[in-house]
C-alpha cells in the first residue's frame, strides 16, 4: 500500500529465482463518481467491463486478461468526479506488447465540464518509446491543470510506427488503470 517502485523475484522448487518483476504502486487518486461509454461501441477488448480502470488493480501482462479494455478503433468514455475540483493529471495504466500490435501510442482529446460549463476541448498524446521485444504494463501521465467535475476522453488509436513490421496498420490500445490526481 506504499506507493513506489518494487522490485519482485518468485521462488520455485528448487528454489531457483524467477527474473525481477517491476512493480510500480501508485498513490490513490481522486474518487470517481461514475465512468462511462459515450462510444455506441464499445471497445473490442471489454471483458471486464468499465470496472476495470477504475479498480485498483494491475492487470496481468496478457492482453487477454479481463483486466484490459482494448481497441484499435476510436473510443470515448466519460468520467464524472464526487464534486468539481482541481485536476492536476490523468495518469492511464497502458499495455506494451509490440509483436501482439499492442503499443501505446494514441492521441487523446480532452473535454472538461465545471460549473463555469464547458471548457475548450484540448488534444495531447500518448506516446511511449518502440521496442520490439518489449512486454510490459507501464504508466502515462497526461498533464491537466483544470477546474473541474466532468471529462471526456476520446482515444484514437495512432499507427504502428516505421520500425514495426506492420508499419501504417492501426495500433491497439489497452488501458487498465485511469486515476485522477
Amino acid at each position: 500500500s506504499t506507493p513506489g517502485t518494487y522490485e519482485v523475484k518468485a521462488v520455485q522448487a528448487p528454489f531457483l529465482s524467477s527474473s525481477p518483476v517491476h512493480v510500480e504502486v501508485l498513490p490513490h487518486g481522486k474518487p470517481i463518481a461514475s465512468l462511462s461509454w459515450t462510444t455506441a461501441k464499445k471497445p473490442s477488448y471489454f471483458k471486464g467491463g468499465s470496472g476495470v480502470l477504475t479498480d485498483g488493480k494491475h492487470a496481468a501482462i496478457a492482453f487477454q486478461d479481463k483486466g484490459w479494455t482494448g481497441a484499435d478503433t476510436p473510443f470515448r468514455l466519460q468520467l464524472e468526479l464526487e464534486q468539481e475540483t482541481q485536476v492536476d493529471s490523468i495518469v492511464l495504466g497502458v499495455l506494451l506488447n509490440a509483436s501482439a500490435w499492442i503499443y501505446p501510442t494514441a492521441n487523446v482529446t480532452i473535454t472538461s465540464e465545471g460549473a463555469n460549463g464547458k471548457h475548450q476541448p484540448f488534444t495531447t498524446s500518448i506516446k511511449l518509446p518502440y521496442s520490439a521485444n518489449a512486454v510490459a504494463h507501464r504508466f502515462v501521465s497526461l498533464p491537466l491543470g483544470l477546474q473541474t467535475q466532468r471529462l471526456e476522453l476520446e482515444f484514437t488509436p495512432k499507427a504502428l510506427p516505421k520500425a514495426h513490421p506492420g508499419a501504417g496498420q492501426p495500433v491497439w490500445l489497452f488501458l487498465d488503470e485511469l486515476i485522477i490526481y
